[in-house]
């Protein structure tokens, strides 16, 4: 008789070692998002998953371990469309980042919750792999690259690439961060619909600001204001 060396709590096959991890990092995803990792025991995440709680020793050694693996794979994720959008340049770089990000954050809406609760909670672990798996990065690539938009005459002259990174994030990812507020309240759902309703949205309210009207506009308004003031040093002048 062969001797039986699988280790404990090890699967049998490797698809279903994957879809086991997976699973894993799925459920601990929306669990960690909506009541925090010290809430939440280890025993629920795996019922969630539909495996054993042998599963998240052997895969991430423990809590913390699975927690780490949440956050890097879903930074990962969102960092390659970061990357993908910034190293096109067939359109705006705003127009395709709102597209993407919001696209990716859509089918991932756990994840933008997950970061700030842990940001807001003074982890100092966690929000060290926050800003090095993609704050950092994100910010290598993105404010360059609006740069050479602004460079072209495709955005605004006088735009801060870095505050219009800024404003770009925090209008892509606030719907998903106030979900749990907003969304009972708004009733909108995560779903393609609402992706595209967003996108659109978003894309026409941003660049609306930052094609160059309203610079126009306040220049056409700065110059019927100087020659309204020269008119009247004008009439003085008459006057005397």
């Amino acid at each position: 008789m062969t001797a039986n060396t699988r280790k404990p709590g090890r699967p049998r096959q490797a698809d279903n070692a994957q879809d086991a991890k997976t699973a894993l990092l799925l459920a601990a995803s929306k669990l960690f998002a909506a009541r925090g990792a010290d809430a939440v025991s280890v025993r629920e995440v795996a019922e969630a998953a539909g495996v054993s709680p042998a599963m998240i020793n052997y895969y991430f050694r423990n809590k913390k371990g699975l927690m780490r693996a949440v956050l890097e794979r879903g930074l990962d994720r969102v960092l390659a469309v970061v990357a993908e959008v910034a190293g096109q340049h067939d359109e705006p770089v705003t127009a395709a980042f709102i597209d993407h990000y919001i696209r990716a954050l859509n089918a991932d809406p756990s994840l933008p919750q997950l970061m700030v609760r842990e940001v807001l909670s003074g982890n100092p672990s966690y929000q060290k792999v926050i800003a090095e798996r993609f704050v950092r990065k994100a910010i290598e690539m993105m404010p360059p690259r609006i740069a050479e938009d602004i460079t072209a005459g495709q955005l605004r002259r006088d735009l801060d690439p870095r505050l219009t990174m800024l404003s770009l994030v925090g209008m892509c990812v606030f719907p998903f961060i106030a979900a749990p507020l907003l969304r009972p309240v708004l009733g909108y759902e995560f779903n393609d619909a609402f992706a595209d309703q967003l996108v659109a949205h978003t894309t026409q309210l941003f660049n609306e600001g930052a094609k160059g009207t309203a610079a126009k506009g306040t220049a056409a308004k700065g110059t019927a204001a100087k020659g309204s003031a020269t008119k009247g040093t004008a009439a003085e002048k008459d006057d005397d």
